[in-house]
């Protein structure tokens, strides 16, 4: 919860979240989404709280739902991570 309030991407992560219901299956109880959506929230900012030299942009959620579909919370947080820092390292760091 410290996290989510005191960071600076926290209420843009959170609209872009809220707005990304196509991103997940169809006919999926609204319950259940909801709680992969606070998820969502928790992977983007968990990640960037680690690497302060990158930047949320948008479309950054979508790279983060599909690993959470795949591969769950744990495993996303750290391919993710790896993903931010490697290979989309060059829109995190120069989207502000």
């Amino acid at each position: 919860r410290d996290v989510r309030e005191n960071h600076k991407d926290y209420n843009q992560v959170v609209l872009d979240v809220r707005r990304s219901m196509k991103r997940f299956p169809k006919g999926m109880p609204t319950a259940e989404r909801a709680v992969l959506q606070e998820q969502l929230i928790d992977i983007i900012l968990e990640v960037l709280k680690r690497n302060p030299q990158l930047h949320y942009y948008q479309g950054y959620h979508d790279v983060a739902v599909t690993l959470l579909l795949v591969v769950g919370e744990r495993m996303s947080i750290a391919m993710l991570d790896t993903l931010s820092n490697f290979h989309l390292r060059l829109a995190c760091s120069h989207s502000r």
